[in-house]
């Protein structure tokens, strides 16, 4: 019977083999993944790879290491990608209780900023410097699902904006019926 672990992705890594409990080195289970920064295939602790010590291969760690944090430590992208990753992660940050404690995730796959940065550029994001209003911002499309790339999009400061107004007015008391009134023209409340 196939593993149904098999395929998923743990940090940098995506599992091909589970080995055998009885093929133990060092005193460790060892399986076969592919690192996902360069897709070589490896030999590496179970126990490491599930847990999410590791994120990729050596090669891939000294490039992650470098491009994180010295090219992209100033770039909007990776400030957005850092917030992120704070709001769902970090107890400690003003906004966790609206993220991480409800339940809101950062997926697997973003926890890499190379892999978010991948997905970011495929769809959209461009990092130019224009007005406040016409910055793209990260969006969850449905807000009771974390960040990851099928529940997220790019819209402007703006846009993301009147979303919010849109979504935060059409939540009335109980009883109450409202009515939208086309894109930006309001909202009725019908008591």
């Amino acid at each position: 019977m196939e593993d149904k672990r098999i395929g998923n992705y743990y940090g940098g890594w995506k599992l091909l083999e589970l080995h055998p409990t009885h093929f133990i080195k060092q005193g460790k289970r060892h399986c076969k993944v592919l690192c996902t920064g360069c897709n070589n295939k490896m030999t590496r602790d179970w126990i490491s790879v599930k847990g999410g010590h590791t994120r990729g291969c050596n090669s891939c760690a000294r490039k992650r290491r470098y491009k994180d944090y010295r090219a992209y430590s100033g770039s909007r992208l990776h400030r957005i990608w850092l917030n992120m990753n704070n709001r769902c992660n970090n107890s400690k940050t003003r906004d966790y209780k609206w993220y991480g404690a409800k339940g809101i995730k950062l997926c697997d796959e973003w926890r890499s900023f190379l892999t978010f940065e991948q997905w970011a550029l495929k769809n959209g994001y461009l990092d130019l410097d224009v007005e406040f209003k016409n910055q793209l911002s990260i969006d969850r499309i449905d807000n009771d699902k974390g960040y990851n790339p099928d529940n997220c999009q790019w819209l402007t400061v703006s846009e993301n904006s009147r979303k919010q107004f849109i979504q935060s007015a059409t939540t009335i008391p109980s009883g109450s019926t409202a009515q939208v009134n086309g894109a930006g023209s309001g909202v009725q409340s019908n008591d």
